[in-house]
């Protein structure tokens, strides 16, 4: 389990990928930002505004997900 440092929104000066989901925004989308430290180290994860809608509606604080598997649990949520 991880240790969030900070959760922040940004606009992006690059592309990202969304940790939730595995889509690529453009550099100028409206993002999460999570920093967080855990047995691997410290780790940075950008969320879309869906993922963050999704999490709150489905998951608890403590659950943990790997990379893309929101958009695969739930694909009505993204349109799928």
């Amino acid at each position: 389990m991880s240790e969030v440092l900070e959760c922040k929104n940004v606009i992006t000066r690059k592309e990202h990928q969304c940790f939730g989901c595995c889509i690529k925004f453009p550099k100028g989308s409206n993002m999460a930002v999570h920093v967080e430290v855990g047995d691997g180290g410290i780790c940075r994860t950008y969320w879309c505004d869906v993922c963050i809608r999704v999490w709150k509606k489905y998951m608890q604080y403590d659950d943990e997900i790997n990379s893309g598997d929101l958009i695969a649990i739930y694909p009505e949520e993204y349109g799928k």
